[in-house]
């Protein structure tokens, strides 16, 4: 990621938090997030924008201009705040208004019904959206009512009937006698028919014969009058032959109408398929309100498509054509008729409807054809009525409008300044960015005109002093153009014209060109220093507008002075600057207009004074910055003027005479009525529009020294330099440049720095430098130069010099302890304590020089630099052992001179072994056998040593090792050597010497060895439980169950120091542990490599690679026993190096599959020793078969459970998987014993004659096998062929490998004691097969039924089955293991044992009667009679009861009676009546109703003495499946 790189001082914006609170309106977080840098966090109030303008004003126009900015954003801020609390008010009082108008509404609605508010009423119509103003909240971009409310417009009210006249109305009498008969006829109060008539009141004195509910009030009748009432009454049969006329005449009333001619307005007229038909539900007891139900008109009668037709891309004397589509949208069929429009542009054609007779039906519609023929590219607006059966006709409008383009063209187009008399040309761009369109550019006082071409054909419009080009040009949508305009101001004045500009579209727009006119002018406005005034009597020139005076310079120093030219119009000028020499006139204070002007001026070309820029361009109403500088070259006073030459300034042409009009001048804008554009080029001339006097002096540097001489104190040593300091003083006005002059004969002497600048009125430090080399007195002076000074300065030096001197820093020379032949060195320090050269020698005095050494000196001579320590080498070779003295002499070229002693004792070096013999103990073959001799130097001097080579008759049989091989001996040093000895063979090593050689000595010496060397021995040690007699053995134990894998140890202890490697197999039953995969070491593993690593250490789900750690071990244990031998026999830390002295441990694990006593050797391999063989035994029990369901756990004991099932129904079919995970087929003989809590026997005494279990066909039959022939030919066994059939046996025990006489295997007897645990039966439960071979590795399937017995009661079945297992006689040995495993079978083996458990019931049905009483029939003999006559058909009580069968298990029964009672058929098709029903199944849950008769006759009467008991019914149940 690039980190973006801010200014210095600045840090990345930062993120705002955002608000805790949900309710908070704080957005900061959002604009900071959006906006970064460019949000201002801290708000500032209005408080801190009035301080800001108050303080505005100042030198910063940044400030000046954000300050602004800053006013302008706050106030239009407190607008919108003022908008929003206005619209905000304004809101809360329409609120007001319409709530207080709804309250009037609704207290006008409920007033008079009391119970109003409990009706549940929809409330009145809101009065929100009159009291609102809809205007104002659009013109604020807010939503108003008509957005979200689609209000219908208002119902027109149905007509009312004409009011009744007064001689049509009804009397008193007349109205008492029709209600009198009303009430006879019909009802006795006035109700209303269904067809929706309304009572009408016509007058307001009818309300008063009305109670409070709405009812007429029954008039009072004369008592009299009312008795006689009944006269007039009809018969009943006349009036209901009345009321049946009077319901014909009202029936014939309610036709349905077409819904075709109901108007939208009345009831049901205005359902619609847009808009869902709302049904209120009918209320009982409430009066109608006929408000409510008169329906309005509906919004929409017929949709328009297009609501609005519009043309927008049209050309003049084209027809464009629009359809028209208007849809049926009620459910009835409608007519429409379309008005034309008003105006001559638009047309309707003749409409096509769906059918005939311009009906349109629901949800068809009918098109009609819109043309359209402009005659210009103006707007048009126009507008098509569809009458309807709506109260108000539909309003479809037409408008045809092409884009109208948009120019970025301002209303005012400013061309800005020119200078009068010349001609400035503006280029704007005028884009379009509405629709194309053709543009033509008129004056204005030509507009409006009758012929553009003749207005436009000049291609350029004048309007003095403009003009602008082109004319006439076309703009597509997108597209721009530039527009030139040319101004020529003829006076200094501001000119305002208007143009007009035509599009072809008719529209027309007026815009204004203004210029102004200015005359060139310049102004100093600003100077370093200020301006001058000249003095009284000075001379100045003549035509100088500004003196400007410079500061007295010393010669070839410079003075710039900053100058600001104004230029005081808004048009730029070019200009370049004139030095000109001054016309010296002296000024009369009192008279300075009476001067005059030169005409000539003279260029000053030697002038000090320089301005730049020389030449350039003035900004419009900008300030040009100039640098003034004065630069004297000699001591002289100088004056010049500068010229401003404006460059290229029109020369204004000659003015009209006729007078302006009035007004004109003050206003600035002058009367261009009478202008003229000029017909030629203007004329261009150079102008002096600034004149600039400068005057500046110059004067001589003034330089001092302090002091002006300088003398050396005490003695100067030949060749040290002096440095003494002294100071140079500027006094002058300028800085002064300097150089010093420097002395080079005997002697050197120098300034420092020997040259540079000094600035003004300051001084400077300085030193001075001396060296000589010659001795003696020095008297100099120097010289120092100062740049534009005559006379240079001066400075006087005294000094005295001196010699060098030299001293030995050694106290004496000390040689020490010298061997004779070898030299010894020193080293001899000398220093010079001068700053001076100094040569020196060294030499051994003539008196100590003798024969019997000799000392020599590297060097013998030198120089030695100032101050400069030098090291000297002396070397002393001996002649002979002595005690040598001597003295050296130093001397140095015109110095002192020194000595110093010399010694030394000359010896020869002498060194012996402390001990000559090493006898070694506990030494092994190839055993490295460490020790240490010490060599001894007996003298001072040190001396080298080197061992030499064995020597000796036992040299060969053994090798040494000395560390180090040769070395330093110090002085009276004691040196250990270490010695490694390595004896190759084994025996006794006697004669063995070791030579070491010392430097110095005549003879070496020697170091004697002996040792006693032994062999190799391994011992092993069992742990205590499986050593036998003292022999080793690896018992694994008589009793091991399969899938046990026991471990067995063997140390193997190494009693020598010798390491050996071992190597452990197993002869037969090997297997080994699996090695991990390979993987390189310097490779790591990958990521999925590591991902899968940790998905093995758990056991996941979602990883199918993992496992658990109980199938990780059965993994291992099926790799183990991969070769199918039953066992394996895995060795931990199969082979490895025995360390010497140590005891590993080997770990024997045993892994098997099938049962038997198994036998092997362990071979053991210890380096060149013999093998050793270790017996192994071990006897696996158990059986290897599993049950499918308890294969996962070997804890839980198979059980087979049948469950409860009902007596007597058919067999239940159990199928078992049995898995053989042994290599063999193992052979299973069932056998199923039932328990019995009642049984008291405890052991069970089986013979058996032959095999016990032979082997058997399909049909249960035992197979004799066929008996081998007589064999002609006998051999013994061979190691070639161990299993052939000569050396093989019959029996189950095999002990020899001889052939032994065939023996009839159904002619020996076994018996055999178990516990007693049940009695073998073959009911309820059987298995078949009885005898299944189980493959290797593979599973069978044995089925078990249980057939459910017939009992009365519950009953429990527990039973097992015993799986006998038996190996085929082929496969019961392989040839790789045929003498190392023997297996039991049969009734010897453990077998396979299956639990087995069932529950059966009695079938049993729940019947349940109707009665509590049971089936109790109450009868009587009466019941045989009729009208006192007897009748032949017995009299029938019926009785019904429900049968439920509560088990799992169909039940199939029948029902059996005995008269008098009898059965009602269970078969609901045929109904009849029996004694005995057939037989029925009734499933599990499920009841049935039996339906019993008790049979009343003559026959029963005979056996009324009988007992009571006697013709129950009897109900016999049988189930079966």
């Amino acid at each position: 990621m690039s980190s973006e790189i801010l200014p210095n001082g600045q840090e990345k914006a930062m993120y705002l938090q955002r608000p805790s609170s949900g309710r908070s309106q704080d957005v900061g977080h959002i604009l900071a997030k959006t906006f970064r840098e460019l949000f201002t966090r801290d708000a500032i109030d209005s408080e801190t924008i009035r301080n800001l303008n108050v303080s505005r004003g100042g030198d910063d126009p940044y400030h000046d201009r954000y300050v602004e900015s800053l006013q302008k954003v706050n106030e239009e801020h407190e607008r919108r705040m003022a908008e929003v609390a206005m619209l905000e008010r304004h809101i809360m009082q329409a609120q007001a208004r319409a709530m207080s108008a709804d309250e009037r509404e609704f207290s006008r609605v409920s007033s008079g019904h009391k119970h109003y508010r409990e009706l549940g009423l929809p409330p009145a119509r809101s009065h929100f959206r009159e009291c609102i103003d809809s205007e104002l909240l659009r013109k604020h971009k807010l939503l108003t009512p008509e957005d979200f409310s689609t209000e219908e417009p208002p119902p027109v009210p149905a007509p009312q009937e004409s009011r009744i006249p007064s001689y049509a109305m009804d009397t008193q009498n007349s109205m008492l006698i029709r209600r009198s008969y009303d009430d006879l006829i019909k009802s006795p109060g006035p109700t209303l028919r269904d067809s929706g008539e309304t009572l009408h009141l016509s007058q307001d004195k009818d309300l008063d014969d009305l109670d409070p509910d709405g009812i007429p009030k029954q008039p009072q009748l004369n008592p009299a009058f009312r008795n006689d009432l009944w006269r007039d009454q009809l018969n009943p049969e006349q009036r209901e032959i009345n009321r049946k006329d009077l319901e014909n005449l009202q029936a014939r009333a309610n036709y349905l109408k077409n819904p075709r001619y109901v108007p939208p307005s009345a009831q049901g007229g205005g359902r619609m398929l847009i808009k869902a038909q709302k049904r209120e539900a009918k209320k009982i007891g409430v009066k109608p309100n006929p408000e409510k139900y008169a329906k309005k008109d509906p919004s929409v009668v017929f949709i328009a498509s297009p609501p609005i037709i519009s043309f927008t891309e049209f050309q003049v004397g084209h027809v464009y054509e629009a359809t028209l589509e208007l849809k049926n949208v009620t459910t009835a069929m409608r007519q429409c008729r379309v008005i034309p429009p008003r105006t001559s542009y638009f047309s309707v054609g003749l409409g096509m409807f769906p059918g005939e007779h311009g009906l349109v039906a629901p949800g068809m519609s009918c098109q009609y054809t819109i043309r359209f023929i402009p005659d210009c590219l103006g707007d048009f607006e126009d507008e098509i009525k569809v009458q309807t059966q709506s109260s108000t006709p539909m309003v479809i409008k037409i408008e045809a409008a092409r884009p109208p383009p948009v120019l970025s063209l301002p209303s005012s187009i400013d061309i800005g300044q020119c200078l009068v008399g010349g001609i400035r040309a503006a280029h704007i761009k005028v884009q379009n960015t509405g629709g194309a369109g053709k543009f033509a550019i008129l004056p204005h006082s030509t507009w409006p005109t009758t012929n553009f071409k003749s207005a436009t054909k000049t291609g350029v419009v004048s309007q003095p002093p403009f003009e602008i080009r082109p004319s006439v040009f076309d703009l597509g949508r997108g597209h721009s153009t530039l527009l030139e305009v040319i101004f020529a101001p003829p006076s200094v004045h501001t000119y305002l014209q208007t143009v007009t500009f035509v599009c072809d579209n008719c529209q027309v727009k007026h815009f204004t060109l203004k210029g102004e006119g200015q005359t060139a002018g310049v102004e100093l406005s600003e100077v370093d220093g200020g301006t001058s005034e000249p003095r009284s009597g000075e001379m100045c020139d003549v035509a100088a507008q500004h003196l400007i005076r410079f500061h007295n310079l010393n010669p070839f120093t410079y003075m710039q002075k900053k100058m600001m030219i104004k230029n005081t119009i808004n048009v730029a000028l070019p200009y370049h600057w004139k030095i000109i020499k001054p016309c010296l006139i002296p000024t009369d204070p009192e008279k300075p207009d009476e001067t005059s002007l030169p005409q000539d001026r003279i260029l000053d070309i030697d002038s000090a004074f320089s301005i730049d820029p020389q030449s350039g361009v003035l900004p419009p109403r900008g300030e040009s910055e100039f640098q003034l500088t004065f630069a004297p070259p000699e001591i002289a006073d100088f004056h010049s003027v500068l010229h401003l030459i404006l460059q290229e300034v029109p020369e204004a042409r000659p003015s009209s005479n006729r007078p302006s009009r009035p007004g004109t001048a003050e206003s600035g804008v002058s009367d261009i009525s009478e202008i003229e554009m000029p017909s030629s080029a203007p004329v261009l001339h150079d102008v002096t529009a600034l004149e600039i006097e400068v005057k500046g002096q110059s004067e001589a540097f003034k330089v001092l020294l302090s002091p002006y001489a300088i003398q050396v104190p005490g003695k100067v040593l030949v060749g040290t330099s002096v440095r003494k300091q002294f100071q140079m003083i500027n006094n002058s006005i300028s800085s002064a440049v300097f150089q010093w002059d420097r002395a080079y004969t005997d002697f050197i002497m120098q300034v420092e720095p020997p040259m540079g600048e000094i600035e003004a009125g300051s001084s400077i430090l300085m030193s001075m430098d001396l060296t000589s080399d010659i001795p003696g007195d020095i008297d100099h002076t120097l010289l120092c130069h100062i740049e534009n000074l005559d006379q240079p300065l001066s400075l006087n030096v005294q000094a005295t010099i001196k010699g060098p001197e030299v001293a030995i820093d050694n106290p004496d020379i000390n040689f020490g302890l010298v061997r004779l032949g070898d030299k010894s060195t020193q080293e001899i320090t000398i220093r010079n304590t001068c700053q001076i050269m100094a040569k020196w020698w060294l030499q051994e005095s003539p008196e100590y020089q003798s024969k019997q050494g000799k000392i020599e000196f590297n060097p013998v001579n030198g120089v030695l630099r100032p101050l400069e320590t030098k090291k000297i080498i002396a070397t002393f070779d001996p002649q002979s052992c002595q005690s040598m003295r001597s003295i050296i002499d130093l001397y140095v070229q015109d110095g002192n001179q020194s000595h110093i002693a010399a010694r030394g004792e000359v010896q020869v070096s002498d060194a012996c072994l402390l001990s000559s013999h090493l006898s070694l103990e506990d030494v092994y073959v190839d055993v490295p056998v460490n020790q240490t001799v010490t060599i001894y130097n007996k003298t001072l001097l040190d001396t080298d040593f080197r061992w030499g080579q064995l020597d000796g008759e036992d040299a060969s049989r053994c090798s040494v090792t000395v560390a180090p091989k040769s070395g330093h001996l110090a002085p009276r040093e004691k040196y250990d050597i270490h010695l490694t000895f390595t004896s190759h063979h084994q025996g006794k090593i006697g004669d063995v010497r070791l030579p070491c050689y010392v430097d110095g000595m005549s003879h070496p010496l020697c170091l004697a060895l002996s040792a006693e060397v032994k062999g190799l021995q391994v011992s092993y040690s069992p742990p205590q439980h499986d050593s036998v007699d003292g022999e080793l053995l690896l018992d694994f134990g008589e009793i091991v169950l399969l899938g046990e894998t026991p471990k067995r140890t063997v140390y193997i202890s190494n009693n020598t120091a010798i390491a050996a490697s071992y190597n452990i197999t197993v002869e037969r039953f090997s297997a080994r542990p699996p090695s991990p995969p390979e993987q390189d070491k310097g490779s790591m593993p990958n990521k999925t490599q590591r991902k899968s690593a940790i998905l093995l250490r758990t056991p996941n789900l979602a990883n199918p690679m993992s496992k658990t750690a109980a199938r990780a071990h059965a993994d291992m244990c099926s790799m183990m026993l991969k070769e199918g031998l039953g066992a394996a026999f895995v060795v931990q830390s199969a082979s490895g190096v025995l360390k010497p002295f140590s005891e590993e441990i080997i770990e024997v694990t045993a892994f098997s599959d099938m049962w038997g006593s198994y036998t092997d050797i362990l071979v053991s391999k210890v380096g060149h020793l013999d093998e050793v063989k270790i017996p192994i035994k071990i006897t696996v029990s158990g059986c290897p078969l599993k049950f499918q369901m308890a294969s996962t756990s070997t804890d839980t004991k198979p059980v087979l459970r049948f469950g409860t099932h009902v007596s007597g129904v058919n067999s239940i079919d159990r199928q078992m998987r049995v898995n053989n995970p042994s290599p063999y087929d193992v052979r299973v003989d069932w056998e199923i014993f039932n328990r019995d809590s009642e049984d008291k026997q405890l052991l069970d005494f089986i013979v058996s004659f032959g095999n016990s279990f032979p082997l058997k066909d399909k049909t249960g039959k035992e197979i004799v096998p066929k008996e081998e022939g007589p064999i002609h030919a006998m051999r013994l066994p061979t190691d070639l062929i161990p299993n052939s059939p000569d050396s093989s046996l019959p029996s189950r025990h095999l002990t020899t490998l001889t052939r032994a006489p065939t023996i009839d295997k159904t002619s020996y007897t076994s018996v055999f004691i178990r516990q007693h645990e049940g009695r073998q039966l073959e009911d309820p439960f059987v298995i078949s097969p009885q005898q299944v071979v189980v493959p290797a590795r593979g599973t069978a399937q044995i089925s078990i039924r249980f057939t459910p017995l017939t009992f009365e009661d519950h009953r429990e079945c527990d039973s097992y089955a015993l799986g006998y297992l038996t190996l085929d006689p082929d496969k019961k040995r392989t040839k790789a293991v045929d003498d190392k495993v023997e297996r039991i079978q049969g009734y010897s083996m453990e077998p396979l044992h299956l639990d087995i458990t069932a529950h059966v019931k009695p079938a049993l049905l729940l019947i349940e009667c109707s009665d509590d009483e049971g089936m109790r029939f109450r009868s009587a003999v009466s019941d045989l009679m009729v009208n006192g006559k007897i009748l032949d058909e017995p009299s029938m009580k019926m009785s019904s009861a429900t049968l439920s069968n509560t088990t799992e298990t169909p039940l199939t029964f029948r029902l059996v009676t005995q008269p008098p009672f009898i059965l009602k058929g269970l078969d609901p098709a045929t109904q009849s009546m029996c004694q005995q029903t057939d037989f029925n199944t009734l499933t599990p849950q499920h009841n049935f109703e039996v339906v019993v008769g008790f049979c009343t006759s003559l026959d029963l009467l005979a056996h009324c003495n009988s007992s009571s008991n006697e013709g129950q019914g009897q109900t016999e149940g049988q189930g079966s499946n």
